[in-house]
């Protein structure tokens, strides 16, 4: 026998296929499942969990909901505790997979309530013909692909890359006007990303040993290391990071490809220092800084996709676009 529960998780902007099914197993959360919101409207809407009006468009139900229906085997009962922390970490990794960064995992969840019965259908929801949706919000809904996927990875213990983690959080401040965050966090996010991509790629080389006369891999006390990477792994200069490290490594260099952005990567870094250091840029000065404004925090996620891209990154390109996309 099913039973069924509703979250209040915060709100999560759908576009759901309509031929997707009405329940998704999920394998993260042993014996439960997820009611699609399009074939469960009846019971989003008798939940109070829709916001707005749906909307059909093709094969497509566009939908927001302030939280979410599962239905469970009453075998597989959980502690609200543990629910809640299986439920936290399902919202972070569906964040990650659809961009959709209002979702807010660790602070979203206000309720959980149990019940035995529940409205089952689909509302008499209103067909357009064509439709105009912000670029920005139309490319971060979430999709019933979104949410197994991020199922999967938790069931497979794949780890959010932390640099995605936190460019994303830089997004979301950027949507609140924090322009403090987010310079802090893009230039985190360039750093943990490149310090992270020449880590993997180092050991990557040092484990194949042979064949990588690019580096002067030797063995030390039993220990297989390139001195010469080491030395320049240990040093902090923000610098090395986009041109000498790399350069060594993989042959590449930002300052030798991409002067612009080498010099508007300085600009950011020493932004952040003067955020870090001082609590904020006491002075502009364009030369050196960005402005602590709209622009600055414009410009300083641009600049952070722009070093994604350079290191085969591509999939916040949407972050930049402007305007509306006209669906039909």
């Amino acid at each position: 026998m099913l039973k069924y529960l509703d979250v209040d998780s915060g709100y999560i902007s759908w576009k759901i296929d309509l031929d997707f099914p009405e329940k998704i197993l999920l394998k993260s959360i042993k014996g439960h499942y997820i009611l699609n919101p399009y074939k469960f409207s009846n019971a989003y809407f008798a939940s109070g969990f829709i916001i707005g009006t749906p909307t059909l468009l093709g094969k497509n139900c566009h939908i927001t909901t302030k939280g979410l229906l599962l239905a469970y085997e009453s075998q597989n009962e959980i502690t609200a505790a543990v629910l809640y922390d299986q439920l936290t970490e399902l919202l972070r990794y569906i964040r990650f997979e659809s961009k959709q960064v209002e979702i807010q995992p660790f602070s979203a969840i206000s309720s959980i309530g149990w019940g035995t019965a529940i409205e089952k259908g689909i509302r008499d929801i209103p067909k357009v013909l064509t439709m105009g949706i912000r670029s920005t919000y139309y490319h971060k809904m979430v999709t019933i692909n979104h949410l197994t996927e991020a199922d999967r990875n938790i069931f497979r213990k794949k780890t959010i890359p932390v640099f995605e983690e936190i460019l994303l959080d830089a997004y979301n401040a950027s949507i609140y006007n924090e322009y403090n965050k987010v310079l802090l966090f893009s230039a985190i996010a360039v750093e943990s990303l490149l310090g992270n991509t020449y880590h993997r790629i180092y050991e990557r080389k040092r484990r194949l040993k042979k064949g990588n006369a690019d580096l002067r891999i030797k063995t030390f006390n039993g220990t297989t290391k390139d001195p010469v990477w080491e030395y320049l792994a240990e040093r902090t200069d923000f610098k090395k990071l986009l041109h000498t490290a790399p350069l060594y490594l993989i042959n590449r260099s930002i300052l030798l490809e991409d002067e612009s952005l080498y010099r508007r990567l300085i600009k950011l870094y020493n932004t952040r220092n003067k955020i870090v250091h001082w609590g904020a840029p006491l002075v502009h000065n364009e030369d050196q800084l960005l402005p602590l404004n709209s622009d600055g925090a414009s410009q300083s996620l641009d600049i952070a996709i722009s070093v994604f891209n350079w290191l085969g990154i591509d999939r916040y390109n949407f972050i930049r676009e402007k305007g509306f996309v006209k669906l039909k």
